[in-house]
């Protein structure tokens, strides 16, 4: 018989073994594989040189970046920004050194790439309006410049600058993005295509960051450019201009082109030619926006998005586009264009278009996620990012019940409350704000839907590790520390497993934005089912996917629908992505559960009440107090001190009250040092010590220092009702000579623990 199907069994199964490579180029070592030194496109390259493996990876990030930007085009520009003419030309603002030379370069987006390939130096920055259609050409001269068989060529990356801050470097920051959002690709590689001048940076949205960051980071954008390294920017024209204006640091060898208006004609027969044949509600409007091409309509469609959001709003047959030439509601241009932004939503989730979701709660839902970016100061809805305060409260619940059960069934409801509020203080502070726990950012995850499956498994891996080890410890304790019984032992530690499992599920990206969503979700702010919901608002194209992120289809659309937010600046923690490494946050979480879990049994559980031992009867030992000389706070401490005299041969014996105790405990432990000193050579002395006619410890001391605590004196031995102790003396020794045997400060401790171990045990 053949043992062909036998060999491809063992075939994939050593396929979904192996360790997911991540392609480094850091000498000839390959994460992953030892024999694998290239992995591209599912290939793998064994043995190529540090070159070949280079233009291996240029190759599939080439393929990879004109993939996904088609793809994403197909989205975002369908049936309309191609078809619109989109005209630029050099600017005329005063945004370049003076002496530089001027290229009077113009043309339409199908230009821009050939035009770009001839410039001295490859640098670029695109200016326009709001709306203009700046990322529609970066875009366009992305696709157009990437060739993925040309391993010589750079390969053009879009970089949205929405996220980057001050720290790190500029390299560093471009690195990190870069294998964000290419998850395959090591940091280290990153670094090096950068370096290698193979990666082209497109920098997409100055204009996002706060105005003093701008200039930074144009000033660092100068120096970076310095050995001729190419590179695109695009920003706002006003904001530009002013930058440079305000910081006198212009990018010094970057031609600097601005995208120009619509013009009425190409915007009226971009209309008629996407409308419907014979459908003459459009014929109104567009013949006042031929005639009167400076009144309200005609300035609101001068940008390709006004005119595509006018396309979107007016699709159905049952509008009448006319309306917007009613000059009493549409006196301005800004009526105009926030009419349009306001009728977007609707349109897209017109019941015609996907009856998935209603256009009301749709709206809801959007303008909810960007009131929290625009708070955050994020254009990046990532899942990191859903991180709030109700996370954490939610986190609360289950500790405080499992701290409140646990210690309230073992110490009563006093304790019980207080372990309660304490686990959940230390469950929600936790989950502190500003380290995106992403466990596993995941090789080969390409988008935001298949990046949360990859947390999401890699967080269940997690939480049944910690639930595993928290369970091993507290059955231990419970069973072999506490003597408690197999039910007992196997229910705690099952309870409290399951208890640390959700910390460790909420330590992590995954977890918190589960919590979150769940949260929103209850309280109607979002829906229950978000990953579709953003899934398909992408695909409608309400958002656009940028890596392994989703943001905004544009800038003006997010700022009205988040219009009743306060714009912070981006946490610089957060946003630069410093702190803890992403990996260690979910095990830094669950230390401080830990730790905060294992002081509250310290504190809960520690004998911190003691009661002193007062003569009663018997033979009475000689009391004797010393007093240390002062510390540097000028504080005596005074020591005292039981005293019997033993002459050969004899005994002793003396019996002590409990003093000011707590008579509700019983006795746990016997705290003292006993001394024997002197220069009786061979002496021997018996100490016991009983506590209702039971013989609580029994020690011989020659002639040296001992300590009673809980290693000779276990609290099991004193009788539950004890309130006096028994001290019994005898000599053992021949030797002729007289010894003192001095106990030290004799107290005894409570046993807070003998009720929970008699519970336990039941």
């Amino acid at each position: 018989m053949s043992d062909r199907p036998n060999r491809g069994r063992r075939r994939r199964a050593s396929r979904a073994a192996r360790p997911e490579a991540r392609l480094s180029l850091e000498g000839s070592t390959v994460q992953g594989d030892a024999l694998v030194v290239g992995y591209v496109g599912g290939d793998v390259v064994v043995g190529a040189a540090p070159e070949a493996r280079t233009d291996a990876a240029v190759g599939r990030l080439a393929n990879e970046v004109r993939h996904r930007w088609t793809a994403e085009s197909t989205i975002l520009f369908r049936r309309a920004p191609e078809r619109l003419r989109l005209a630029w030309a050099s600017t005329g603002r005063p945004v370049q050194p003076a002496g530089a030379a001027r290229d009077d370069l113009r043309g339409d987006v199908s230009e821009l790439a050939e035009r770009f390939r001839g410039l001295p130096v490859r640098h670029l920055v695109v200016l326009g309006a709001a709306g203009a259609g700046k990322t529609v050409l970066a875009v366009r001269l992305l696709l157009d410049l990437v060739d993925p068989d040309d391993p010589r060529e750079p390969v053009p990356v879009l970089l949205p600058l929405s996220s980057w801050t001050p720290e790190p470097s500029l390299d560093d920051w471009m690195a990190g993005r870069l294998a964000e959002d290419h998850p395959w690709l090591a940091p280290e590689t990153a670094a090096h295509l950068l370096r290698a001048r193979k990666v082209m940076p497109v920098l997409d949205g100055l204009d996002e960051l706060a105005p003093h960051l701008r200039a930074t980071l144009v000033e660092r954008v100068d120096r970076w450019t310095d050995d001729d390294r190419p590179l695109v920017l695009t920003c706002r024209g006003h904001e530009y201009e002013e930058t440079v204006g305000t910081s006198g640091s212009p990018l010094s060898r970057a031609a600097v082109v601005e995208i120009g208006d619509v013009e009425a004609e190409d915007a009226a027969a971009y209309l008629r030619a996407a409308a419907i044949d014979g459908d003459v509600r459009w014929e109104p409007l567009l013949a006042r926006l031929v005639d009167d091409p400076e009144g309200p309509v005609g300035k609101a469609l001068s940008t390709p998005l006004m005119v595509e959001l006018l396309r979107t709003a007016y699709l159905s047959p049952a509008t009448d586009p006319a309306e917007l030439l009613d000059a009493e509601r549409f006196p301005s241009r800004e009526a105009v264009e926030e009419h349009l932004i306001d009728r977007f939503v609707p349109a897209v989730y017109a019941p015609a278009q996907r009856p998935a979701y209603r256009a009301d709660r749709a709206r809801r839902w959007l303008g909810f996620l960007a009131r929290r970016m625009r708070r955050h100061g994020t254009a990046d809805l990532s899942w990191g990012e859903i991180w709030t305060l109700p996370s954490a409260l939610l986190l609360a619940v289950p500790f405080a019940l499992a701290g409140g059960l646990v210690f309230g069934s073992m110490f009563g409801a006093g304790r019980g409350l207080v372990a309660a509020a304490w686990f959940a203080l230390v469950a929600a502070g936790s989950l502190v704000p500003g380290a995106t726990a992403a466990l596993a950012g995941g090789r080969d995850l390409t988008d935001p839907v298949a990046l949360l499956r990859r947390l999401r498994g890699g967080s269940a891996g997690w939480a049944l590790l910690v639930a595993v080890a928290a369970g091993l410890l507290i059955g231990t304790w419970f069973g072999a520390g506490l003597d408690a019984s197999a039910a007992k032992t196997a229910g705690y530690a099952l309870g409290l497993a399951a208890m640390f499992a959700v910390g460790a599920l909420a330590s992590t990206a995954w977890g918190t934005f589960v919590l979150s969503r769940t949260w929103f979700a209850l309280i109607g702010r979002l829906p229950f089912g978000l990953v579709g919901f953003l899934r398909d608002a992408h695909e409608r194209g309400a958002l656009r996917q940028v890596g392994a992120v989703y943001q905004f289809r544009h800038a003006l659309l997010r700022d009205r629908l988040g219009a009743d937010a306060v714009l912070r600046e981006p946490e610089p923690e957060r946003a630069a992505g410093r702190g803890l490494p992403p990996r260690s946050v979910p095990a830094a979480r669950v230390g401080l559960q830990v730790a905060g879990v294992l002081l509250a049994t310290v504190l809960l559980t520690a004998p911190l009440s003691s009661a002193s031992l007062r003569y009663r009867s018997g033979d009475r030992p000689a009391e004797t107090v010393e007093t240390s000389a002062p510390d540097v706070q000028g504080t005596y401490v005074t020591v005292r001190f039981q005293n019997w005299t033993l002459p050969p041969g004899a005994t002793r014996t003396t019996e002590f009250a409990v003093e000011d105790g707590d008579e509700r405990l019983p006795l746990g432990e016997l705290s003292s040092i006993l001394d024997l000193p002197g220069a009786c050579t061979g002496a021997a002395v018996e100490f016991t010590a009983a506590a209702g006619g039971r013989t609580v410890t029994r020690v011989v001391l020659r002639r040296h220092l001992l300590r009673l605590d809980s290693d000779t004196v276990r609290s099991d031995d004193f009788p539950d009702d004890a309130r006096s102790l028994t001290v019994s003396l005898k000599r053992l020794d021949d030797a002729d000579c007289t010894v003192t045997l001095s106990w030290q400060e004799p107290h005894v401790a409570y046993d807070h623990l003998l009720n929970v171990r008699e519970f336990l045990r039941s």
